[in-house]
């Protein structure tokens, strides 16, 4: 399933530009920290600044080494969605959400 995955991510950000930013959560939760929700807003405005006109912005969840593989994949997801739900709040549309369980090598 981690090779598909990467193919698929890959595949996914084929072309993409990469801004690494991390969002951090409660360790086995999806709970924003304060830090998060600050950082979601600089992001927000960053890409209006910009006058984004790109048809998508892709998020990744990742998870901590805490509980199973399917709930770190479960939680990923779930932590990907939160930020895309607040991105959603303030009229940042067009999001890709994938779960991606624990961390693995991205090459963009």
């Amino acid at each position: 399933m981690l090779r598909t995955l990467q193919v698929s991510t890959s595949q996914l950000t084929n072309g993409a530009q990469r801004l690494s930013l991390d969002f951090r959560f409660k360790t086995g939760k999806s709970d924003l920290d304060n830090k998060a929700v600050v950082d979601i807003d600089r992001v927000v405005s960053f890409v209006s600044d910009l006058k984004y006109t790109g048809d998508r912005i892709m998020l990744f969840g990742f998870a901590d080494s805490t509980g199973s593989r399917d709930a770190n994949i479960a939680l990923s997801l779930n932590r990907a969605t939160v930020v895309q739900e607040h991105f959603l709040q303030r009229d940042l549309k067009h999001t890709i959400v994938k779960g991606c369980g624990l961390q693995f090598s991205m090459k963009i």
